[in-house]
């Protein structure tokens, strides 16, 4: 053995570390908070089946007469429609009553049919 066994001495600075941890200072506790519920209206538009298109007989200006246009007025009165005042002519209010009345009743909507007459018991001729 060329040297004997010896101590040394080594001074090791310290190490620190900041360590943070939350600590629960009171119990958990439950409470029951009523909200008010917010109701909203919603409107769709819903598709009952496929359109189609179909022919129908339809009277031809000749035979729209003003007795037969006031007829038709006073029928769809008589079914609870609103159409518009005895004059012999076809206004819009009047459609639009003829048009209800129609759709009401499954018909063809939009023209003076001969099924519309029908249905209001108006006299074809």
């Amino acid at each position: 053995m060329v040297k004997p066994a010896c101590v040394e001495e080594t001074i090791i600075p310290a190490e620190y570390q900041t360590v943070r941890r939350q600590k629960l200072v009171c119990p958990a506790t439950t409470r029951k908070i009523s909200i008010p519920a917010e109701y909203e209206e919603v409107t769709k538009t819903i598709a009952k089946g496929p359109g189609k298109m179909q022919w129908e007989r339809v009277l031809c200006q000749i035979d729209v007469t003003t007795d037969k246009v006031n007829a038709v007025k006073d029928a769809l009165a008589a079914k609870g429609y609103t159409p518009g005042p005895q004059n012999g002519q076809l206004a819009d209010a009047d459609w639009a009553a003829l048009k209800s009345s129609q759709e009401k009743n499954g018909l063809g909507v939009g023209e003076l049919t001969y099924e519309t007459l029908n249905s209001l018991g108006v006299s074809e001729k």
